[in-house]
């Protein structure tokens, strides 16, 4: 019986389909810091353990960080859409209830080790702090604009009164 590839690898290859139209070799350039050699190793059975590779914890990092429209909960479980903000399809056909435990220590259903998970916690968990701190300024930055339509808007008031009275003269 032919080993079936792991979920996880299947939904990487999934966004490489969709970001690159399955060029692997494109993907990894995105990517920066994975080799093409070392993405298409996840695709493949290893000859000597007869399975595929688990999904290398630096790949799911710059996948997170390079690719912000992809959805870390999909990419990690399967759950939801691949795409953030898309309408809600279970795009792998995939639940948490079906995914099976991998059994590797210090690791979830998703095979993912709770350290990447931490890490891609904390990175948008940062993407989070940062847009709160952004929000904070929004209505100083709108009491500058206030003040800048209002000079404007007395500009106007003056040069319309002087084009008036040059009218009337």
């Amino acid at each position: 019986m032919e080993e079936k590839i792991p979920l996880l690898n299947g939904r990487i290859k999934e966004i490489i389909d969709y970001f690159d139209k399955g060029n692997v070799k494109l993907f990894a350039r995105r990517l920066k810091t994975i080799s093409q050699q070392r993405l298409n190793r996840i695709f493949n059975i290893d000859t000597r353990t007869l399975k595929y590779p688990s999904v290398p914890d630096d790949l799911l990092m710059s996948i997170s960080n390079v690719l912000p429209t992809v959805d870390t909960d999909w990419l990690l479980t399967g759950n939801g859409t691949m795409l953030k903000n898309a309408p809600f399809t279970q795009t792998s056909g995939i639940n948490m209830g079906n995914m099976q435990q991998t059994g590797h220590h210090g690791q979830n259903v998703a095979g993912v080790s709770e350290d990447v998970l931490d890490s891609i916690m904390k990175t948008q968990q940062n993407k989070i702090d940062v847009i709160i701190e952004q929000l904070k300024e929004l209505p100083s930055q709108l009491k500058v604009k206030d003040e800048q339509i209002k000079t404007r808007d007395e500009q106007i008031n003056k040069l319309h009164t002087m084009i008036e009275k040059l009218i009337a003269s």
